[in-house]
């Protein structure tokens, strides 16, 4: 083979070989862009975290019957807007008028499908006993609006009764008795009385002799000696 043949081979070769290298080259690049790309997805792509857990913090149910400062609630019969009643916290007050003191009043708040509405007007006496007890005495009545008794009855039970406070200037009365029946075989409703304030409440649970939870709340209008 002469030199130019040898010449000619050589280029072709060179030729060959550079091609081969240049799509080698072509190919690293390519794998390595690639590479690059996903590196960079990675550290760009943004930091998911789990979430945490939302603490639940269990609400404890009211002790049936109990209500802030010693008063008494229904539960849940009368909703939120119904707070429970308070005690009077009464203190003996010296006084020498035992006579009865005659109730009349107005309905001004009524839930319970027991015949009671607002405007409905209440009449009754409340009854001063001989006997002595905390916080001066032991009253009774038979508070009843619209013809419907409320509070206090002869048969089956003999009910009514509720430590009491006499005021002769005004002429007056106060006194409570903050438990629902909570059984059909004793108890009675709820009573709070204060001419002080001029209102009186009664209320009571479905185990009462009405058959159904409810809550009158009135005005008293006047109060006389009986």
């Amino acid at each position: 083979m002469d030199g130019s043949t040898r010449s000619g081979g050589n280029t072709v070769l060179y030729v060959v070989g550079g091609a081969g290298l240049l799509v080698v080259l072509a190919g690293c690049c390519v794998v390595a862009a690639a590479l690059g790309f996903f590196v960079t997805a990675r550290s760009e792509a943004p930091e998911v975290r789990e979430r945490d857990p939302v603490a639940r913090v269990p609400t404890p149910a009211p002790a049936r019957g109990a209500g802030p400062s010693g008063g008494s609630a229904l539960g849940p019969a009368f909703g939120a807007a119904n707070p429970p009643l308070v005690t009077l916290g009464l203190v003996p007050t010296p006084t020498s008028d035992r006579r009865w003191r005659h109730i009349e009043a107005t309905v001004t708040r009524a839930r319970g499908p027991i015949g009671v509405s607002e405007g409905d007007t209440c009449s009754f006496d409340v009854q001063v006993l001989d006997r002595s007890s905390e916080p001066g005495h032991i009253c009774r009545t038979f508070a009843q609006c619209s013809g419907v008794r409320l509070f206090g009855e002869d048969f089956p039970r003999r009910t009514g009764f509720f430590p009491c406070q006499l005021y002769d200037s005004p002429f007056g009365v106060a006194g409570e008795d903050l438990e629902p029946t909570q059984s059909a075989d004793a108890g009675d409703p709820m009573f709070q009385i204060d001419t002080r304030s001029m209102t009186f409440t009664a209320a009571d649970d479905e185990h009462g002799r009405l058959g159904a939870a409810f809550l009158v709340v009135a005005r008293i209008d006047s109060v006389t000696p009986r």
